[in-house]
């Protein structure tokens, strides 16, 4: 019996990359993670719109402060934080990331107030 092929749209790939960078993250697969992100990124700049790619954004501030890259972490949390299309989800996310930045560089103050925007 032949199996039916179903269409996939870009979102749904754009989805399938970002949770295949995610499992590579806790597999300690960075760069393969970041490439993964990478794509993501260019799929959902071009075809799918601002709140997608600052998800995928979002998305590559975790894996900057969980792979050491503290300060293109932060620098990428500030910009997408600044970004007027960024929805609450989002924001609670970047948030919690700097302050789980500022917390790793032993910066307390800026940590907790990272931490009380997220909330």
């Amino acid at each position: 019996m032949a199996r039916k092929r179903q269409k996939v749209d870009v979102a749904t790939i754009g989805e399938l990359l970002i949770n295949n960078a995610r499992v590579l993250k806790l597999l300690a697969r960075y760069d393969e993670a970041e490439a993964r992100l990478n794509r993501a990124e260019m799929m959902a700049r071009t075809a799918e719109g601002p709140t997608r790619e600052l998800n995928v954004l979002a998305e590559k501030t975790s894996l900057f402060y969980i792979s050491g890259k503290l300060e293109e972490g932060l620098a990428l949390a500030q910009r997408v934080r600044d970004t007027a299309e960024a929805d609450d989800k989002i924001l609670a996310g970047v948030w919690n990331t700097m302050g789980n930045i500022y917390l790793r560089q032993c910066r307390f103050q800026p940590a907790e107030e990272c931490f009380n925007q997220a909330r």
